[in-house]
């Protein structure tokens, strides 16, 4: 007999084979729900209730498997997909961190870019100090024609020959004249 019901001793026996008791038996049709049914008591339909009923339990146990499996599936899905999500993210980060690095680095050295001119600003700076220089100069030399110099202006201060040929070779005098002709081109 099923359902914790006590057997009779001398059901077990074999004695009382003939008797076809009727006594209810719950079997679950459906994972959910179940249908109570009346079933014969002799053992050789006991033994034949119990297997149909353990091979519709396993059956609906099958089926309770194959849907956990499912939800297992759907869930590492989902925990694939987070964790791609939780890469790009990462990789995300590591991005604006390095730009941010970027800019703060970037932000630092403007002020060494400060100290540092670009190229034009250094050539009008340049000019600026040989404008300056050469007026300078100018305010502390006297202007005067020399013969010898074919008639060209030189510039005379003290140490200076008015010859062509020393002026030229003077240091000083060189550096201007380059200066002034890169100046005014």
């Amino acid at each position: 007999m099923l359902d914790g019901a006590e057997r009779d001793p001398a059901c077990d026996s074999g004695e009382h084979e003939d008797l076809h008791l009727l006594e209810p038996v719950s079997t679950p049709t459906n994972a959910h729900r179940s249908k109570t049914r009346h079933v014969a008591t002799t053992p050789k339909k006991l033994k034949h209730s119990k297997k149909k009923t353990l091979k519709i339990q396993v059956r609906e146990l099958q089926a309770t498997v194959n849907q956990l499996q499912a939800q297992v599936n759907e869930a590492a899905a989902k925990i694939h997909l987070i964790m791609q999500l939780v890469g790009k993210y990462v990789e995300q980060q590591k991005e604006r961190e390095k730009l941010r690095r970027r800019e703060d680095d970037q932000h630092q050295s403007f002020g060494d870019q400060e100290l540092e001119m670009s190229v034009e600003e250094q050539q009008r700076h340049l000019q600026k100090q040989i404008k300056r220089e050469y007026e300078q100069h100018l305010l502390h030399c006297e202007f005067i024609t020399c013969n010898d110099c074919w008639s060209n202006s030189a510039w005379r201060t003290s140490g200076f020959c008015s010859n062509r040929a020393q002026s030229r070779n003077n240091p000083r005098n060189q550096v201007f004249s380059v200066l002034i002709t890169i100046l005014f081109l």
